[in-house]
């Protein structure tokens, strides 16, 4: 639903404002919530062992950070999560090499465009 947001509409700052501070924390709040029931202390959304569930979550999360920095950091479980994701040693390597695609760079999106935030 982030990207529902047309960054190109003049209300973008608003929309997003509104967004970052009355939906996106009530939908990271269950996402913690379900991830701290279903992990079972594995670290994993499903299971004992990475998954292709793992891999959404991952992906939804780097999607929300440039978007909304702080918001993901604030839910610790979830920021632990992603971070321990992408310090695995393939996938580090994966996100280091030129083959990950860059995303949110458009030339007027207001956020994105570099490697630290798309």
């Amino acid at each position: 639903q982030v990207a529902v947001l047309d960054y190109w509409n003049p209300r973008f700052e608003q929309l997003r404002s509104e967004y970052e501070q009355r939906r996106l924390p009530k939908l990271m709040s269950t996402l913690e919530a379900l991830f701290q029931a279903n992990q079972a202390d594995t670290g994993f959304w499903v299971g004992d062992r990475l998954s292709f569930v793992d891999i959404l979550a991952w992906y939804f999360f780097d999607c929300v950070r440039p978007f909304s920095p702080h918001t993901l950091a604030a839910h610790g479980g979830l920021w632990q999560f992603y971070q321990q994701l992408e310090q695995r040693p393939n996938i580090a390597a994966y996100l280091a090499s030129g083959r990950r695609p860059r995303i949110l760079t458009a030339p007027r999106c207001p956020f994105g465009g570099n490697v630290e935030t798309s």
